[in-house]
């Protein structure tokens, strides 16, 4: 189960009650059905274009993410055209459900590739 107000995804067991499962697990729910709604959780749209942001900013300082510099760009043109296609009066609530809910969390793998970590990744001598 999930909140669209809150952003969370939830379990329930009889010894824990309710409990929050991980951010993937509500972003998953919005990939996989997103023609349930007729708009978009809170303040998720806002949140993807930020990590969009972020992840384009600091791709190029070497930031590592699930998705290359072209790939970025890729979904940044795919969300603009259908934010052009929404305007023009198109209901494209569930394609940008289902593009943000598979493309997000967009956070950065933890590890920036400079000289000394490409050549530990090439030779296969990383940690």
């Amino acid at each position: 189960m999930y909140s669209r107000a809150a952003g969370q995804a939830y379990t329930w067991t009889e010894g824990q009650g309710l409990a929050p499962k991980s951010r993937e697990h509500f972003w998953s729910h919005v990939a996989e059905y997103p023609c349930h709604h007729p708009d978009l959780p809170p303040g998720t749209e806002a949140e993807f274009v930020e990590a969009l942001r972020h992840a384009r900013e600091t791709i190029t300082n070497g930031a590592v993410f699930p998705f290359n510099e072209l790939q970025i760009s890729q979904i940044i043109a795919r969300y603009q055209d259908l934010t052009d296609r929404r305007s023009q009066g198109s209901n494209v609530t569930p394609d940008l459900a289902w593009l943000m809910g598979m493309i997000m969390p967009l956070d950065a793998v933890n590890r920036r590739v400079d000289d000394y970590n490409l050549a530990a990744l090439l030779n296969g001598s990383h940690s």
